[in-house]
């Protein structure tokens, strides 16, 4: 989460190239997904299980965790776009 407030911070969340727009759109295409599949089970901070048993469709037939999947596809998407070798220098 840190590095997702650092980048729009940044103003570098974003970009204007396709690809980069394709895999965030994929990334939240695959957030919303997971969390439909999820249903209404609750997130637990603790390793307390749900009721519900163990979720094995949808996404997570595949991902075990496309939630975090996806916000790390989200976010490396954008840190990607913006990678440079020189120092940026935001001195206005």
């Amino acid at each position: 989460m840190g590095g997702l407030l650092a980048l729009i911070w940044l103003h570098s969340l974003f970009s204007l190239s396709p690809i980069v727009i394709a895999l965030q759109i994929l990334a939240l295409v695959l957030f919303f997904w997971a969390r439909i599949t999820f249903g209404r089970r609750s997130f637990h901070v603790a390793a307390n299980p749900t009721a519900g048993g163990l979720v094995d469709t949808g996404p997570y037939r595949h991902i075990r965790h496309p939630i975090y999947t996806a916000l790390c596809l989200f976010t490396g998407a954008g840190a990607a776009a913006h990678l440079s070798w020189k120092a940026d220098s935001h001195s206005d």
